[in-house]
């Protein structure tokens, strides 16, 4: 699986780079670390092996932290872009049957500003993870940093079981929901590493939206090359003079785009 393959690198070279954003530089050992309690919390929570966690977080490092958090607890994420329709948002989270959130305070208060919530997604909304809730964030500091164990999971998980679920633009009809296997993650990740010949020395650039499925294959194939990935601002990814000075900056080896 993807947090199995992260842990070899790990494993490797703890004190490389993972993570590059603005100013922050997070290591494989830390990101390891934030990721394992954030997972540990999930599982005290009752989380895990096929329940679905959204995500709605703007592009950052806690970002990436969530995404491998939710799957080393063997539940699965919903990635959720905050700009999309407030509409689109409350529905994915409704017919998705989400069991939880991960979010902040500014991006709840848009997502609360919708008129027709069903009462789950209210529900979601009330007992949010919000991480920049400095009590929430200093409880999952205080558990464990190491990797959970089918013993410490919330119930028994295998390679099969949902990685994430990404949902279609629904242009024509309403949104469907997706889903991608922790295995069938793993072997895109590992063929996209080999066919782009990505290394310990490359540096991805990660320009997609969350909501987007090639952010997954952006992220997973870093961490699994044990390369450095550049997180990028929605700004920065829009321009191109700026986006080619940022390559330029960090030596970007390789990035995902259209022509």
């Amino acid at each position: 699986t993807l947090p199995e393959l992260f842990e070899r690198q790990v494993a490797s070279s703890p004190d490389a780079t993972a993570l590059i954003f603005e100013e922050q530089h997070v290591s494989y050992a830390e990101l390891d670390v934030r990721a394992n309690q954030l997972a540990h919390y999930l599982a005290a929570q009752g989380i895990g092996a096929e329940d679905i966690v959204a995500i709605a977080l703007d592009r950052s490092a806690d970002m990436v932290v969530s995404l491998l958090g939710v799957l080393k607890s063997g539940a699965a994420y919903l990635p959720l872009d905050p700009e999309y329709p407030i509409d689109r948002l409350t529905f994915m989270l409704e017919d998705s049957g989400a069991c939880s959130l991960i979010t902040t305070e500014t991006i709840l208060g848009r997502l609360q500003s919708g008129v027709s919530a069903s009462p789950s997604v209210m529900g979601l909304f009330t007992k949010a993870l919000r991480l920049d809730d400095s009590r929430f964030m200093q409880e999952v500091k205080g558990l464990p940093s190491t990797a959970l164990s089918d013993a410490t999971r919330a119930r028994a998980f295998s390679a099969q079981n949902l990685a994430y679920l990404i949902y279609t633009s629904g242009s024509t009809g309403r949104p469907k929901g997706v889903g991608v296997s922790f295995d069938a993650q793993a072997r895109s990740v590992r063929q996209h590493v080999s066919d782009l010949s990505i290394t310990h020395n490359s540096c991805v650039m990660q320009m997609a939206a969350p909501a987007f499925d090639v952010a997954s294959v952006e992220i997973g194939m870093g961490l699994v090359a044990g390369a450095s990935i550049l997180l990028v601002s929605d700004r920065t990814s829009s321009l191109g003079e700026q986006l080619s000075a940022v390559c330029g900056q960090y030596g970007v080896t390789h990035l995902m785009t259209v022509p």
